[in-house]
């Protein structure tokens, strides 16, 4: 800091000898204009001592705390504030942080949280307001600020756990094959941590290949590949970090290499030599006969191109079907006992590609002209033989029958060579003496003479043997076990399959889980289903191996699948659902029958109360009375009195010589939403006298005119706790028990004439024109045997 005060000192000319005059250094005269410099001089002098706020280190309000390692433990001390200030003289209060924490009284800078560069910033600054206690209105704020250094604490990873790449076996050496396994590492970026390098680890085929430029993710060949020696192949990549600070940290994956089949080579003859017989005599298109098969050739890639065949004969005497290989006769045979003819097939789809094979032929029926010292001889001079490898022991494979045998001698056969497959017989016949095996051995020759004691004859026997399938595909490893993810066209292994059988060609079916996982021509098994669909942790595939022999033989191959216990259940889920969905369904349509079944209901319900409601108007306009009343019909005269007790559960206590019958039921005009009164002395109707006065245990007065409802304003009922009718006799009041008093109609009339009242509970006499007939007639009981109804509604 005094550094930078001395060079502003000589960049602003307040040097001493430019601002004091030079005669006059006695009087110490100043140069006009040089106020600027006297003032900045006294500003350094009070910064310099007066200011306690200031940093030590770097006499400011800002210090820094440098180097200080992501991996700083929480709570860890990383630095300490160095004002000029003591504790006596300063107030420190810190701004709030997340990340750092000043202590008071010690001032110690700690560390709060974890840090990280990779994520957040690669610094930290921490606030402090300083207030000088001598002058507590001049505060300032002090910036700690603290740099952080990355360590390695992140791996290189790759974006996926397998990667897999199909490479033509033709690639040339220096073919870059793959450039998509890249690593990223999450340290941070420019400050040294992140860079790694790629590597492949040693292993079987990491000969093949190689990173030419470690940096890069660039993958090269570096031998030639055979599909026919191997169809896939597998490397561990390795990626490496290099880090400036800290320990240095890889990963791993592997890359499989699927080797494609490429036109390399040649096409093949089933048989290397073949042999053909035909007559001597036979016209042109004449088939010949050809051992030990047809003739046959093959594409020995496995793109299986088709070839065409060609026959040379310098003479012309047969040909070949270019597509079948079907040979024939094709002009005069002549005289000769044989013919040798070339035989090539060629690939349709390059030219480039052919093999050769030779058909050797007999023409049957041409003798060799006899000579004068050889009379004795076999038919051929050579004789072609096809076994087939399943033909039993002691099986006649071959009967000889040489002409020009001597009289009366006896012909001796013998085999020249030492051996002990066949064995000739004195009747000529060769025997099998012991089993073929054409995995073994495909060829056999002999040589045989006969002799008649003068004379010896020679011939030559080829033995060709036919392959049999009698081997069964022999799996390499018949059960595989592997770790997978759920990816789409991920290649899972390929099923190596052997036949003990020549020029076998095999076919490979997948006979479960069909529909997530498939295997092609060459057994490679693969996924084929969406990773919802794999709602399984482990799936067991089952694979067919057939061959192309006859009989065809089969052999099983087992793939167990394993894959990452699944987080989300997907198929499982979708199962679930599309069963729920099909209940849901069901109970949609139950309850759709249950909705049409409660709308019926409700429409019938709401259309019998209309019709209720309808009958109930029309019988109010009709009667023109209280549908909530008591209803009373009289019927013929009656003795009077008539005494009935009415029970309040409905039972009817006859207490009279002369039978009745009264009936209590439910009132059929009664409906709630109606509000029904009564009429008073006025000829009001007060809507809510019934609803008060009317209870379930209360006798009401039958009176069928409306006017002998009207009274004090009330209707007279007899019931305990109720309102009794006015008179100073309580003789047909109701008793304690509530129940209806005895000689209901008895008292009535026996009150009515000695008060002499036309209304019940009324005072006022009788009118004149109120006679007892009148009166008997009102209340209803008239002299007769007949019994009375009453008819009482609740």
């Amino acid at each position: 800091m005094l550094q930078f005060y001395a060079f502003l000192f000589r960049t602003s000319n307040c040097g001493l000898r430019n601002w004091i005059s030079p005669s006059s250094y006695s009087a110490m005269r100043i140069k006009k204009g040089n106020l600027f410099c006297l003032s900045l001089i006294g500003f350094v002098i009070q910064i310099g001592a007066t200011d306690p706020c200031t940093t030590i280190s770097f006499g400011s309000y800002e210090t820094f705390i440098r180097n200080i390692p992501e991996d700083t433990p929480v709570g860890s001390v990383i630095g300490i504030l160095d004002t000029y200030g003591t504790e006596n003289e300063i107030t420190l209060q810190p701004i709030n942080n997340a990340n750092l924490r000043l202590e008071l009284p010690s001032r110690n800078i700690t560390l709060q949280q974890q840090l990280d560069t990779d994520k957040g910033s690669s610094s930290l600054s921490l606030r402090i307001r300083c207030t000088p206690k001598t002058e507590p209105s001049s505060t300032v704020t002090v910036t700690i600020r603290v740099l952080l250094v990355d360590v390695n604490d992140h791996a290189p990873t790759f974006s996926q756990d397998q990667y897999t790449v199909n490479i033509s076996e033709d690639a040339a050496p220096g073919t870059t094959i793959f450039r998509d396994a890249k690593a990223h590492d999450d340290d941070k970026s420019g400050d040294g941590n992140d860079l790694f390098s790629y590597s492949i680890l040693p292993g079987p085929f990491s000969d093949y290949f190689e990173y030419e430029y470690p940096l890069y993710p660039d993958i090269t060949l570096k031998k030639n590949l055979d599909f026919e020696q191997t169809t896939y192949m597998e490397i561990e990549i390795m990626a490496k970090d290099t880090p400036v600070r800290g320990s240095s940290l890889n990963s791993t994956v592997k890359l499989r290499i699927n080797v494609k089949d490429a036109d390399d080579l040649n096409p093949k003859f089933v048989f290397d030599q073949y042999f053909g017989t035909v007559s001597g005599n036979s016209v042109p298109g004449t088939l010949v006969t050809v051992s030990p098969s047809a003739v046959s050739a093959f594409d020995q890639d496995t793109l299986n191109a088709a070839v065409k065949y060609e026959l040379t004969d310098p003479k012309g005497k047969f040909t070949i079907n270019d597509q079948t290989g079907i040979v024939s006769v094709n002009g005069p045979l002549g005289s000769d006992a044989n013919a040798i003819v070339i035989l090539k097939a060629i690939q349709t789809d390059n030219p480039f590609r052919w093999c050769i094979s030779t058909l050797a032929i007999d023409i049957t029926g041409v003798l060799p002209p006899p000579t004068q010292n050889e009379t004795l001889r076999f038919q051929f001079q050579r004789y072609n033989v096809t076994l087939s490898e399943s033909t039993p022991v002691s099986t006649i494979v071959k009967s000889l029958h040489p002409t020009g045998q001597k009289k009366d001698s006896t012909l001796s056969y013998s085999i020249m060579e030492n051996q002990n497959i066949f064995i000739i017989q004195s009747s000529g016949d060769i025997v099998l003496g012991k089993a073929l095996d054409y995995e073994q051995l495909q060829y056999y020759k002999i040589t045989v003479t006969v002799t008649d004691g003068q004379d010896t004859a020679i011939s030559t026997i080829n033995f060709y043997v036919v392959d049999v399938n009698d081997n069964s595909p022999v799996i390499g490893t018949p059960t595989v076990s592997l770790s997978a993810e759920r990816v789409k066209g991920t290649v899972l292994t390929i099923i190596e399959v052997t036949d003990k059988d020549a020029n076998s060609q095999f076919t490979f079916q997948l006979l479960s889980h069909t529909s997530l996982f498939a295997v092609d021509l060459i057994g490679q098994v693969s996924i084929t289903g969406l990773p919802e669909e794999l709602i399984e942790d482990k799936y067991i595939l089952t694979v067919s191996v057939k061959d192309n022999g006859a009989p065809v033989r089969e052999s099983i191959a087992l793939v167990i699948v394993n894959f990452p216990a699944s987080s989300q259940p997907v198929a499982k889920a979708a199962i679930m659902t599309e069963s729920s969905d099909i209940l849901a369904i069901g109970l949609g349509a139950a309850a759709a029958v249950l909705f049409i079944i409660v709308i019926i209901l409700i429409v019938y319900i709401i259309r019998r109360r209309l019709y209720a409601a309808e009958q109930l108007d029309r019988v109010k306009h009709q009667r023109g009375m209280n549908p909530r009343g008591l209803t009373y019909r009289p019927g013929d005269p009656s003795p009077v009195p008539s005494h009935f007790d009415l029970k309040f559960n409905g039972d009817l206590e006859e207490t009279s010589e002369i039978d009745g019958s009264t009936t209590i039921q439910d009132n059929p005009l009664s409906d709630s939403r109606y509000r029904y009164g009564y009429p008073n002395l006025n000829g009001d109707v007060d809507l809510d006298a019934g609803d008060e006065e009317i209870h379930i245990d209360t006798a009401v007065v039958p009176f069928e005119r409306e006017d002998y409802f009207r009274g004090s304003g009330r209707m007279k009922t007899f019931g305990g706790g109720h309102e009794e009718c006015n008179s100073s006799d309580n003789s047909y009041a109701s008793d304690s028990t509530g129940d209806s008093n005895k000689g209901l109609m008895k008292n009535l009339k026996k009150q009515a004439l000695a008060n002499g009242s036309d209304k019940i509970g009324n005072t006022n006499r009788i009118p004149s024109y109120m006679s007892d007939s009148v009166l008997e007639s009102r209340l209803g009981q008239k002299s007769s045997k007949e019994k009375p109804e009453i008819t009482v509604y609740f």
